[in-house]
C-alpha cells in the first residue's frame, strides 16, 4: 500500500454555514426577557416546602414547651429573689423602729426619773424653809443633805431672850433626828419639833 502524503484539512467556507452563523451570533431579545421573566416568577413564589413528619412536629412542639418552662422558671426565680429582698428590708425597718422606740422610752424614763428628782429637790427646800420657819428667827443653822435616806440636821444656838423652861429631854433624844424618804412623797410625820 502506498502511503498517501499528509495535507492538512481546508475549511471550506460555504454560504449557508456562514448563514446560520449569523443567526447564532445575532441577539434574540424576546426570548431572553421572557426567560429572565419566568426565573423572577420563580423566585418570588417559591413553591411550598413539603409538609413535615410528625415526629418533627412533635419535637418543635417540644422545644417550645421547653423553652417556656425555663422562661416560668426563670421568672420565679427572680420574683422569689425580689420578695426575699423586700422581706430583709421591712426587716431592717421594723428593727430600727423597735430601736427608736426604746431609745425614745428610755429617753422618756430618764426625764421622768429627772423630773423626780427635781420634785424631791424642791421637797427638801421645803422643809429648811419650814424649819427655819418654825424656830422663830433664832440664831439657829439648818442643813440638809442629799443622801439617801434624807438626813437633816438642826443646831440651834442658846439665844440671851428669856424663854420658858423647856421640858426635860427623852433619855435617848438624839441631835441628828434621821427622815426616811419615800419614793414619791417624804413622810413628814415623824419630825418633832419640840425635841430641836
Amino acid at each position: 500500500m502506498f502511503r498517501v502524503p499528509f495535507r492538512p484539512h481546508r475549511h471550506h467556507h460555504h454560504p449557508r454555514q456562514q448563514h446560520r452563523r449569523l443567526q447564532q451570533q445575532q441577539p434574540q431579545p424576546i426570548i431572553i426577557q421572557q426567560h429572565i421573566f419566568i426565573i423572577i416568577i420563580l423566585n418570588n413564589h417559591p413553591p411550598p416546602p413539603p409538609p413535615p413528619p410528625p415526629d418533627a412536629v412533635q419535637t418543635q412542639t417540644l422545644t417550645r414547651i421547653e423553652i417556656m418552662l425555663a422562661m416560668l422558671v426563670d421568672l420565679l426565680f427572680w420574683w422569689f429573689r425580689l420578695f426575699g429582698r423586700y422581706n430583709q428590708i421591712q426587716r431592717r425597718l421594723h428593727l430600727q423602729q423597735q430601736r427608736q422606740q426604746r431609745q425614745q422610752q428610755k429617753q422618756q424614763q430618764q426625764q421622768q426619773q429627772q423630773q423626780q428628782q427635781q420634785q424631791q429637790l424642791q421637797q427638801q427646800y421645803h422643809v429648811v424653809f419650814r424649819v427655819r420657819r418654825l424656830l422663830g428667827g433664832g440664831s439657829g443653822t439648818v442643813t440638809v443633805t442629799s443622801a439617801s435616806p434624807l438626813t437633816i440636821t438642826v443646831n440651834r444656838a442658846p439665844t440671851s431672850v428669856a424663854a420658858p423652861p423647856p421640858p426635860p429631854p427623852p433619855p435617848a433624844a438624839p441631835v441628828q433626828q434621821q427622815q426616811q424618804q419615800s419614793s414619791d412623797h417624804p413622810d413628814y410625820s415623824q419630825f418633832d419639833i419640840d425635841n430641836i
